[in-house]
């Protein structure tokens, strides 16, 4: 008898925009049944069961849970599966992209009677970070962007922030740490480009293939298009470089990669200026977003700014005030 598949989808959290691959999952869990696939959790349990295995104690307590409260989820997860119909199944978490290699591993264990694919779906790292920006300032935690950013910087000994966030989005990570477990044929890599809608698509289509089924074509009803805060130009030339890196470290790889590795890097503003004909053919929300860009971009010249001239009276200071108490101790003369 054949063995089960198991399909795994692993984010990366804010690559469809405001939706998941999850929502897309359930909102078409009939047509995946008559496809031979079963959804092994409602999302619930899978957050449980995600919050069991990170061990995230800031999470839980977020959650109003305790440990007792979540072990046991995810095996008792796949053992269900195991023995349900369909015989296939499916299941998509964003937070298992942050998982350690040693919390992957004990994750995998409990699939050992299924044949595992993995699906990791990806965007530009510009995009990802606008839309973590956004989703901080719309939870009523405000931060200029240039500290956000700092914050994620991944030289130095990082801030706490920073290692989730990077652990969660950082592509080469995440696919290292999943690909040593898994044969990298049976390792998937979704490139989301363009809009929401655009990006739903491109998903329901690469996993329609992946599933033998093409019911995922189309939208998420229930999920309204968002744009992100625009990032200042230092900013995006930073991820820009970034997705560069993720793109040829895409394009070196065994995986099977679905969508151009290219679109992993976010269009320089010449490129989004092309494309805007005049002000008069703009929306007043396009024109709103445009002065929102062109404010972030002034407010981050002026924080460089504001650095240079506090380096500048720093190293100003030191040599006058050596200068100041030699003058103090010089005799006149006549």
């Amino acid at each position: 008898m054949a063995r089960r598949t198991a399909f795994l989808c692993l984010g990366l959290p804010g690559a469809l925009g405001s939706g998941t691959v999850a929502d897309l999952l359930v909102e078409h869990a009939d047509s995946l049944s008559v496809a031979g696939h079963r959804i092994a959790a409602t999302p619930d349990v899978s957050r449980r069961a995600v919050l069991e295995l990170t061990r995230d104690g800031d999470a839980l307590a977020a959650a109003g849970l305790a440990r007792r409260d979540v072990e046991g989820t995810w095996e008792g997860v796949w053992r269900t599966a195991y023995r349900a119909r369909p015989r296939n199944a499916v299941l998509a978490e964003d937070g298992l992209a942050a998982a350690t290699s040693d919390q992957v591993a004990l994750t995998l264990d409990a699939l050992a009677g299924f044949t595992v694919h993995l699906v990791v779906v990806a965007a530009d790292p510009a995009d990802l970070l606008a839309r973590a920006w956004t989703a901080a300032v719309a939870e009523d935690r405000p931060m200029p962007l240039l500290r956000f950013r700092d914050r994620l910087e991944q030289s130095g000994p990082g801030h706490e922030q920073a290692r989730r966030w990077w652990a969660a989005h950082h592509l080469p990570g995440v696919l290292e740490r999943w690909g040593a477990h898994v044969p990298a044929h049976r390792v998937h890599v979704v490139v989301a480009s363009g809009d929401e809608r655009h990006r739903v698509q491109q998903v329901g289509r690469s996993l329609g293939t992946l599933l033998g089924t093409r019911a995922l074509l189309g939208t998420l009803a229930a999920t309204p298009a968002s744009r992100p805060r625009a990032l200042p130009s230092t900013v995006l030339a930073a991820m820009r470089t970034e997705g560069r890196d993720w793109a040829d470290a895409l394009r070196a790889s065994p995986y099977d990669v679905h969508g151009d590795p290219d679109a992993l890097v976010a269009p320089c503003p010449a490129d989004v200026e092309d494309e805007a004909a005049t002000l008069a053919d703009l929306t007043a929300d396009d024109r709103l977003h445009l002065a929102g860009d062109a404010l972030a971009d002034a407010l981050s010249q002026l924080e460089g700014l504001r650095r240079e001239n506090a380096r500048l009276r720093v190293s100003a200071s030191a040599p006058h005030t050596g200068r100041r108490r030699l003058l103090r101790h010089r005799v006149p003369t006549r």
